[in-house]
């Protein structure tokens, strides 16, 4: 029995980002896992209402611009982007997230190597 869990990958969404003749084209349909985790991390435990500063926004931009632009960083975007284009993109970035969340219960804490 083969199991094919590639088939989850949601319909494509591209963004551009950049100014003048340094733009980048991001699929951001399906972000790495690596690269969720890390926003996990940065996000930490905020409320829906707080804030993120925008260094928060642009180290969020620039990880998922990376797997596919490894140029692309904070001083990428920092020279290339406009602060309302940087929230545009992290905007679209969580609704992706959002949509594409595991629905599942595991947590860290959880203990994987119990049996049953």
């Amino acid at each position: 029995m083969i199991r094919d869990f590639s088939t989850a990958i949601p319909e494509r969404v591209t963004a551009r980002l950049g100014s003048w003749e340094e733009i980048v084209e991001v699929d951001v349909s399906l972000i790495p896992a690596g690269v969720h985790l890390q926003i996990l991390s940065l996000m930490g435990d905020r409320s829906a209402g707080d804030k993120i500063s925008y260094d928060t926004l642009l180290t969020i931009a620039a990880a998922v611009c990376a797997p596919q632009h490894p140029q692309v960083g904070k001083e990428w975007m920092q020279n290339n982007c406009t602060l309302p284009s940087v929230d545009a993109f992290c905007a679209l970035v969580f609704e992706r997230l959002a949509a594409t969340a595991w629905k599942g219960t595991r947590t860290d804490k959880d203990d994987t190597t119990k049996n049953g």
